[in-house]
């Protein structure tokens, strides 16, 4: 599911949060947290495309590492 997303996604396990915890290190802001990697992981794909999409709509800068292939 990451393949396509073209950024990196990191996850953790936060003792704080008592939840993995992923972030997308490109796009300052992006994280998500879930009780599963795969939960979690996904959430911050979505995250991660909403943010890009609304870059794109105010016509800002894409940060470098996305992925060309449109979506």
């Amino acid at each position: 599911m990451t393949e396509g997303l073209g950024y990196r996604v990191l996850v953790e396990w936060s003792d704080e949060d008592r939840a993995f915890v992923a972030r997308v290190p490109a796009l300052p802001g992006c994280a998500a947290h879930g009780r599963t990697l795969e939960q979690d992981t996904r959430e911050a794909v979505v995250a991660a495309c909403g943010i890009v999409d609304v870059m794109r709509a105010h016509q800002d800068p894409i940060p470098p590492g996305r992925s060309h292939r449109g979506g």
